[in-house]
């Protein structure tokens, strides 16, 4: 189905750049579903007739689905590999009037090749016949041979082959569409008429003359691709997206670039397409869409489920229509779609205020929590950028290189098409993993470049054990950690009190919905006699601090003391301002104090004595609050802001005093490890998801160092009356930059700040730019956590290619704390960026969107690896088998632990194989993203039950539409292999007997008993030959509909409740 948008795009100025220069560069693109709507804004607008799409990140069949829900024309894809009948295909699109998108398999390896003939060469070597000419028949075979042509072998031609039968001559001419059957009187054509091969008759038009083109490119072609198509320069345009500077076409033609780095001699134009991160629960959803509506969106919802959205409006009274060119304000535009057609991604433009979105991003709580009931313990997040050159774990081959995914064709008796993940190991050794087993892989993140593992060698044996025994030590100490928390009596708090009940309502904004729910969390956490331990994980700026405050004043309320530990000073002030400001003028009896460096001997000498005698209530400081001379008289709570700040001996230094104490930690970009346990189950976590109403994502550039860029943008925040964070990591040159940006910029008041100043200096400069006595901060890191300013609009990042993902992240959370557009611009020293500082800019880019925190920690532990993550003990054996292999065996052996089942024995993992005749795999054209099939097939292949294999089947349906037959058959292999695994069998296989015969083998594995075949011989009418480790059953005796025959057979093996 094509969507049609009633958006329409301010691209007047763009446009007329690009009719001046034929070259334009646009930033901020967001996705596929954002590009390939601008691209049918660009036909709409322009002349251009034929636009050729280039990209190395995307392959066309991804691209295409998407393209297809917006483009009006033809798609055309252009294979890595172009034979001459894909070339005169794409001439023949050039030359006529109907807009085309050419998509291509693979860029590069098109256009490096330099063999493409102009159309005239080809001209050259054709020859035309016509009906009443003589030719010589065995002059004509050595024609078409001598241009490329070859004797068909069998019944069905294709391109590029003849056949002589009789007095009829059958040629399929390269370019052509049909076959074409020349009837011959001797050496006279008497007719040329197209022939239907499967129907085996003429059918279509008789042709007075055909012209047969060659199949082969001339010797001496030596042309590049797109000099030798001969592009019409007013109806071609080239979408340069994201290339490497060395593959940008170099065309008389028009062209348009898709870039996250422009470069500072580039005219470009900022379209701020951002992506739509996915909703968490229906509130945060409504609570967004109201807040669009009241900032003035055209919002329009292509939905699957148009009644359930319908009805989640009428509850919140908020107005939807289905005319998508109404223009009623504050109305919701829905457009249902058919369940059969493909759903792409969201998009939304803040400067626009447009706003599409889609079930994909709404509905993906549904997937979520079933995603994770199906895949015990693995995190699908470590999966979603597998591509062609990643490190992967196979569970038991270990460490292999991941080289794509390749379909075979079995042949229908042996397994029909399926498709494969394609592994290489040491000495190039290949594992081919069939996709049903697909839950075996996960991605490799450790170390940069680990060594393969060999295959069949008992290296990883040896390793899986060491693993083993690492994974022991450190689910004993998890599980007695956690168990000591169950047992331990803490006190379970009572029922909000009035003066409680008094300190939420004095909150002058009203909870999100994320709010609502973490501080739900807390609450029933800590009225519960158990001791708490939750990690409350919420972007900057969505309001954790609120839920530390409820907290330590309910275990104020409850007669208990409170600590609220910060990474650094400044933060622990700024909590205690907003403490002491919210109890202003109550009289809550409540003794808030503030320890930290800035204070005197004396001072926090008085303050450790109110401790201890338990006349102060509430504690908020740095790790000074970890020293040995602390003492509380009656701690009832640590809550710990930014977790990831403070340093491995801190860590277990609050480890040692948590056991019996409520725990709160609250992070933006929660540290792999500590979000990989709260994934598992081993930590409880909130997620505060819904941004306060009114905040926009900051738009974020990445642009090469250049002073002029520094003085327009720092003018440009003066000028609306905002600050400026100028961030420089080197406090050595830190003042030299000052000199520079005061001779830059003489109409601006600079301050800089460093954590080498003396605390008091450092405090009190900071206190002076947040009164304004500056315009400008010039600070080093110290600014990452803590300074919250909502008049500080605008971060400059020097070099900031030197910065890990989540202080990218954490420096970009300091602006954009208000209703005000802000800014980030990452800057970067050298001629290149180097291709891991790319990956980390380029993620802070997709990353602009509000909430993307949670995905950041994913992508940073990707892209730097598991090193300084892991603390020291862990991080040997950890980073030889990557983090998620690591993650996922200490799951088994906690799990392990739990059920009393210890062994120091690596068992391996129970494998079933099923080869069986079926076609089973996801076509392209049903899930184009490679890395949506790849979790798809995981999802699928991890799915334990026949219960979560049907939830799983009805995401597809969902997500994907209707599923094609080839879908169906992957499922029914799986639910196949679910069978199997419960009745311990370990492969089904078809084996050829004779010319014509096959039979079924059910191999046994190590826990079959012979009482399993009771039921079997009891129960089946089918002739089942029993043998040592195998069953076997004649193919021929399996009636038409044998796959059910076959799985009502595997059933009675064993009565096994299957569907829990």
């Amino acid at each position: 189905m094509k969507i049609k948008l009633p958006f329409s795009l301010a691209l007047k100025e763009p446009l007329a750049v690009l009719e001046k220069t034929k070259k334009l560069t646009l930033v901020n693109l967001a996705n596929n579903a954002a590009k390939s709507f601008l691209i049918s804004e660009l036909q709409k607008n322009t002349q251009v007739e034929n636009l050729f799409w280039a990209s190395t990140e995307e392959k066309a069949e991804l691209q295409r689905a998407v393209a297809e829900s917006f483009f009006e024309g033809e798609i055309i894809e252009i294979p890595a590999q172009i034979t001459p009948s894909k070339w005169y295909e794409i001439q023949q699109a050039l030359a006529t009037r109907t807009p085309s998108l050419f998509l291509f398999e693979d860029f590069e390896v098109t256009t490096t090749a330099a063999h493409y003939p102009y159309v005239g060469q080809l001209l050259e070597q054709s020859q035309t016949i016509k009906v009443g000419e003589k030719i010589k028949i065995f002059q004509f075979f050595e024609y078409l041979e001598s241009i490329g042509y070859s004797s068909a072998t069998e019944q069905i031609l294709v391109p590029g082959e003849f056949i002589r039968i009789g007095d009829h001559l059958f040629v399929f001419p390269a370019g052509a569409q049909k076959c074409v059957r020349i009837e011959l009187f001797g050496d006279e054509i008497e007719e040329i008429v197209e022939y239907n091969q499967t129907e085996k008759k003429a059918q279509g038009k008789v042709l007075p003359t055909l012209t047969i083109r060659p199949n082969k490119f001339p010797d001496n072609c030596a042309t590049s691709f797109f000099t030798a198509l001969d592009l019409n320069q007013q109806k071609s345009l080239v979408l340069s997206d994201d290339l490497d500077e060395e593959l940008h076409p170099n065309i008389d033609g028009y062209t348009i670039k898709f870039t996250s780095f422009p470069k500072e001699d580039e005219t470009f134009f900022h379209l701020n397409f951002f992506s739509v991160l996915p909703f968490y629960t229906i509130p945060d959803f409504v609570v967004d869409m109201k807040e669009r509506l009241r900032r003035g969106f055209n919002i329009v919802i292509a939905t699957k489920r148009a009644e359930e959205i319908k009805n989640i409006f009428a509850d919140s009274t908020t107005m939807w229509t289905e005319d998508l060119n109404d223009k009623t304000p504050s109305t919701i535009k829905i457009l249902p779609i058919d369940k059969e057609d493909f759903l792409p991604h969201s998009f939304q433009n803040n400067d626009q205020k447009i706003l599409f979105l889609t079930d994909r991003e709404i509905f993906s709580f549904h997937r979520s929590s079933r995603q994770k009931k199906a895949i015990s313990g693995m995190n699908m997040e470590l999966m979603n950028s597998l591509k062609g050159g990643d490190f992967v774990i196979h569970t038991d081959h270990g460490v292999a290189e991941f080289e794509g995914i390749i379909r075979r064709d079995l042949g229908k008796d042996f397994g029909g098409t399926r498709e494969y993940l394609k592994l290489k190991y040491a000495q190039n050794d290949k594992l081919f993993v069939p996709v049903e087993s697909a839950e075996k892989v996960t991605k490799f993140i450790g170390e940069d470049c680990p060594r393969l593992t060999k295959l069949g060698a008992a290296d990883w044996q040896k390793s899986q054990e060491k693993i083993k025994k690492e994974t022991e030590k450190i689910a004993k100490e998890l599980l007695k950690l956690y168990a000591a928390r169950e047992m331990a009596k803490g006190k379970a708090f009572a029922k909000d009190d009035d003066m409680m009940a008094d300190f939420c309502a004095s909150f002058p904004y009203e909870l999100t919905p994320g709010q609502a729910n973490a501080w739900a969390d807390v609450k029933r956490d800590l009225e519960r006699p158990q001791p708490m331990d939750r990690l409350v994980c919420g972007d900057v700026g969505f309001g954790k601090t609120e839920i530390a405050m409820r907290a330590a004043f309910k275990t104020f309320t409850a007669g208990m003391q409170a600590i609220i530990l910060a990474p650094i000073t400044i933060l622990a002030e700024q909590h205690y301002q907003s403490f002491m400001k919210r109890i202003a003028g109550k009289e809550y009896g409540v003794n808030i104090a503030l320890l930290s460096r800035f204070q005197s001997a004396a001072e926090q000498k008085k303050i450790l004595r109110g401790l201890e005698l338990g006349s102060i209530d509430i504690v908020i400081g740095t790790h000074r609050l970890l020293s040995k001379d602390i003492k509380l008289k009656n701690l009832g709570i640590i809550i710990v802001d930014e977790e990831q700040r403070f340093g491995v001996k801190q860590k277990e230094k609050l480890k040692n005093i948590r056991a019996g104490v409520d725990t709160l930690t609250l992070t933006a970009t929660p540290i792999p490890r500590t979000l990989n346990m709260s994934l598992n189950k081993l930590k409880d976590i909130s997620t505060i998801t819904t941004p306060p109403p009114g905040r926009l994502p900051v738009v974020t550039e990445v642009r090469k160092f250049n002073f002029n860029l520094v003085r327009e943008r720092i003018l440009f925040e003066l000028e609306r009356g905002g600050q400026v964070y100028f961030l420089h990591n080197e406090v050595r040159s830190i003042e030299a930059i000052l000199f520079q940006l005061q001779a830059l910029i003489p109409e601006a008041k600079f301050i800089v700040a460093h954590g080498q100043l003396k605390p008091e200096e450092l405090e009190a400069r900071i206190s002076r730019f947040k009164s304004g006595e500056a315009n400008v901060l010039i600070a080093s890191t110290i600014i990452e956590n803590g300074i919250d300013l909502s008049n500080a609009n605008t971060l400059i990042v020097n070099k900031s290619e030197k910065f890990g993902l989540s202080q990218l992240y954490q420096l970009r959370g300091r602006v954009g704390r208000s209703r005000t557009q802000a800014y980030a611009y990452f800057l970067y020293h050298g001629r290149r960026l180097e291709l891991e500082a790319k990956k980390r800019l380029r993620a802070i880019v997709e990353a602009s969107e509000l909430g993307s925190g949670f995905q950041i920690a994913m992508r940073d532990l990707e892209i730097r690896g598991a090193g300084e993550i892991l603390g020291a003990s862990q991080s040997g054996a950890m980073k030889s088998v990557g983090v998620a292999h690591f993650v996922r065996m200490l799951n088994k052996t906690i799990k392990e632990m739990q059920s009393g089942e210890t062994s120091t024995e690596m068992k391996p993992e129970t494998n079933v194989t099923v080869d069986i005749p079926l076609s089973a795999y996801i076509p392209a054209n049903y899930i184009p993203n490679i890395n949506e099939k790849i979790r798809t097939y995981q999802e699928l292949a991890g799915a334990e039950t026949l219960e979560q294999l049907k939830h799983l089947k009805a995401d597809l349906r969902e997500d994907f539409g209707h599923i094609p037959k080839e879908v169906e058959n992957l499922c029914k292999v799986i639910q196949l292999k679910i069978l199997l695994r419960a009745v311990n069998i370990e492969a089904v296989k078809l084996n050829k007997v004779s010319h014509k015969a096959y039979e079924l083998v059910l191999r046994m594995n190590e826990q079959f008993t012979p009482d399993q075949l009771f039921g079997l011989l009891k129960n089946s009418d089918k002739k089942w030959v029993i043998g040592a480790t195998a069953i076997k059953l004649k193919m021929e005796t399996l009636p038409i509909n044998w796959y059910e025959t076959l799985c009502d057979d595997v059933k009675l093996l064993q009565k096994v409740d299957l569907k829990k």
